[in-house]
């Protein structure tokens, strides 16, 4: 099977489960470790399935569904106790796992990630406003999308507080060029607060983050952009590292298009801190 079908596939199996369930990679809480919310407590909440299939991505159990899939659910802040339980999970489940951690510690926020968490923005929305209307959950939201499903994005916009969005650069993804979704997206989130963030490898060309940086400049000026060096090489990897010279000679350019305030370097610190 093409990967282009595989993909959509994928897509379709998502798009077409009931809001009452939901695939599931993970819950646990933990330090974020990437872009402006860096170093804040929260409970992360990881969706299986992803439309995309990025070289460098860093949650690769989190692609396909697979059969007899488990979800691991951290029953106690931090401290790894997690409970396997067949994925899908439904969506008391769900909700009574993250009561219960923000039960037993504050948390800043809720990040909701994946693989593509979009895919499930029905599951999504039906969870957000169950925990908000019904149980009073006071943590905001925190959305981490690969920024190319505006449709989606649309349907679960006013559910959330701040959104952190992909740029997916061709020479650096592998994949097929996303120009076009991006730039709809954007209008979608244009009103939200949030950033905008570009993964680099070392065969990352000047070209994609000019594009980038005029997507912003032209349709969303009220999103940073953090340029984020790869961390990590998979085996039999076909992408390489940023020198320290590359990210300079990329954050010049960024710098010249958007301007001095809006160009940010952040690595991913969690893979410093040993957090997951």
């Amino acid at each position: 099977m093409n990967l282009k079908l595989q993909q959509q596939i994928e897509s379709d199996k998502l798009n077409n489960h009931q809001y009452s369930q939901g695939y599931l990679t993970e819950i646990f809480s933990g330090i974020q470790g990437e872009g402006h919310w860096i170093g804040q407590r929260q409970i992360f909440i990881r969706l299986t399935g992803c439309d995309l299939r990025c070289q460098w991505c860093d949650s690769p159990d989190s692609l396909s569904i697979r059969i007899n899939d488990k979800a691991r659910l951290e029953q106690t802040p931090g401290q790894r106790d997690f409970e396997f339980c067949d994925s899908p999970l439904s969506l008391e489940k769900v909700t009574s796992t993250l009561l219960n951690l923000e039960k037993l510690l504050t948390h800043h926020s809720v990040a909701i990630t994946g693989g593509e968490p979009l895919l499930q923005v029905t599951f999504l929305k039906k969870l957000i406003q169950t925990l908000k209307n019904k149980f009073g959950f006071k943590p905001e939201f925190f959305l981490e999308t690969g920024g190319h499903r505006y449709r989606e994005m649309a349907q679960i916009i006013d559910e959330i507080s701040f959104i952190s969005f992909d740029l997916k650069l061709p020479s650096s993804t592998m994949e097929r060029s996303l120009w076009e979704e991006h730039k709809n997206f954007i209008q979608v989130v244009a009103k939200k607060k949030g950033y905008a963030k570009a993964t680099l490898t070392g065969e990352t060309s000047n070209e994609d983050i000019e594009t980038a940086c005029r997507l912003l400049k032209e349709n969303l000026d009220c999103f940073d952009l953090v340029i984020q060096p790869v961390a990590l090489i998979p085996d039999k990897a076909q992408f390489s590292i940023p020198t320290p010279q590359q990210m300079l000679n990329w954050q010049s350019i960024a710098i010249n298009i958007l301007g001095r305030n809006r160009v940010q370097v952040i690595p991913q610190a969690h893979k410093y801190m040993g957090q997951l």
